[in-house]
């Protein structure tokens, strides 16, 4: 299930979304896991960046930098890595419309496909369960 909806995810040919996900490779389906689980409950806005969401037992902050789930001594080297499951969740309820408000409990994946379909004005594929 999880599977053929990532691939509808990817296979998306915005720029932008592409953009995107080229950035997450390996943390797309953690982060769609967050939304799904509803584990994410609150994300602010600051500017064009998520500045900080929460979970039901910690608080991320999210800058330009990085998130807050990186140990503080790898600062340096977090600069080059590629970003977390949280940074690319936040990024794409933000990118969903979805700003500044609460992602509602028993959201489901094929919701977030249909949220980044219309945040693209595509039409929403077929899923199939």
């Amino acid at each position: 299930m999880q599977h053929s909806i990532l691939q509808q995810i990817t296979s998306l040919d915005s720029d932008s979304l592409s953009i995107l996900l080229s950035l997450y490779p390996d943390d797309l389906e953690g982060a769609l896991t967050l939304i799904d689980t509803h584990q994410i409950v609150f994300c602010s806005i600051q500017g064009f960046a998520p500045k900080f969401f929460t979970t039901p037992d910690f608080r991320f902050f999210i800058t330009m930098n990085g998130c807050s789930c990186y140990p503080f001594i790898n600062k340096t080297r977090r600069n080059e890595e590629k970003m977390c499951k949280h940074m690319l969740a936040a990024t794409l309820i933000t990118q969903c419309g979805l700003e500044c408000t609460k992602i509602e409990q028993k959201t489901q994946y094929d919701e977030v496909l249909k949220l980044v379909c219309s945040k693209l004005n595509k039409q929403t594929p077929e899923i199939e369960f």
